[in-house]
């Protein structure tokens, strides 16, 4: 299994300054990598082929990338507001996590075509962990994948307009980074 120390790398590999774990490789074909785009989200899928895990990262903020400062915004004011403005179904989920749960779906189709017993796990940083949480919400809350997981590092969180407020999701694991 992915250790904490290896989904905290892969989750900086995703930036592209970093260089991924041993055993770690971008999936070949365009399941590898999400296209970057005018919400800013941008996701790599890697996958291990001794441990049968497929990780998709998911990029947090680039402070240069106005769509993604316009993101965090949106996600700041969506987790001030109270559970019951959320549970009516709005606002939903920011521009960034739509591509997010969009990727998630591509890659978890092609996962379970071609690697069905590989275990697929969600993480990223900031911005990304909370794109990696929307994900994986989606994919419970649809039935694509009721086995799917998710460790993020100090993601803000998803509101209940994101995800079914009469379920449990014990798939997600946040971590605090310190220097």
């Amino acid at each position: 299994m992915a250790t904490i120390l290896e989904l905290a790398e892969l989750s900086h590999a995703v930036y592209g300054d970093a260089s991924v774990p041993t055993g770690w490789v971008v999936m070949p074909g365009h399941f590898g990598t999400s296209q970057p785009n005018a919400n800013g989200y941008y996701g790599v899928a890697y996958i291990n082929t001794t441990t049968h895990e497929v990780v998709i990262a998911n990029r947090g903020t680039v402070i240069t990338n106005g769509p993604n400062d316009a993101n965090d915004l949106y996600l700041l004011g969506v987790g001030l507001l109270p559970q019951w403005v959320l549970a009516t179904g709005l606002p939903g989920p920011s521009p960034d996590q739509t591509d997010a749960i969009n990727f998630a779906e591509k890659v978890n189709s092609y996962v379970n075509s071609h690697y069905p017993s590989y275990q697929l796990i969600e993480t990223g940083h900031s911005l990304g962990g909370s794109e990696a949480q929307a994900a994986v919400a989606a994919l419970v809350d649809s039935g694509l994948n009721t086995t799917v997981s998710a460790v993020t590092f100090q993601a803000l969180g998803i509101g209940g307009a994101y995800y079914n407020p009469a379920k449990t999701y014990n798939r997600v694991s946040e971590y605090t980074v310190s220097p």
